[in-house]
């Protein structure tokens, strides 16, 4: 498999603590797109990353099987499958950043909404308060994925009519 990695990909050297970061790298992106899917979802389309997660699971892969050479310092990666698996672990913490702003927003919501529903009286402002903070977490990363999708779709039209003048 390494011999094959040699012949046919432009790679690179980690030392072994380098590869092991690598390594955990990928297994928390994996982490995240199967516990938070509807962000994974939105903030990392699947039409940027579905060629680039085989890339990516060829280097863990590869990487593991170096791993478990105990003498081994240098572990050779594919320099595709490094530079991928940085493009992916940014728009994680992207992913990441913008889940922790809508939980702030719901969490805001939530409590404002209980505050005015004490001062005024009315439980049926605390239940609408609630009901928009769920839509904070539910309903805004898909609505972002939209608007993100449409910005990049605008982009490559311009982008394509620039080339073509």
């Amino acid at each position: 498999m390494l011999g094959q990695l040699l012949r046919n990909e432009s790679v690179t050297t980690l030392t072994r603590e380098g590869a092991e970061l690598l390594q955990r790298t990928i297994d928390g992106i994996v982490e995240f797109a199967e516990s938070y899917p509807i962000e994974f979802s939105a903030y990392c389309p699947a039409d940027r990353f579905d060629g680039i997660l085989p890339i990516i699971g060829r280097a863990q892969e590869t990487i593991t099987a170096q791993l478990l050479d105990e003498g081994r310092q240098n572990i050779i990666v594919p320099k595709d499958a490094a530079l991928a698996v940085l493009d992916m672990e940014e728009c994680i913490s992207g992913a990441k950043d913008r889940r922790v702003t809508n939980t702030r927003l719901a969490f805001v919501t939530s409590v404002g909404g209980g505050i005015v529903a004490s001062l005024v009286g009315l439980s049926i402002i605390k239940t609408v308060a609630v009901i928009a903070g769920i839509g904070f977490l539910v309903v805004k990363p898909i609505v972002e994925a939209e608007d993100l999708a449409d910005t990049e779709r605008f982009s490559q039209s311009l982008t394509q009519r620039g080339s073509a003048a």
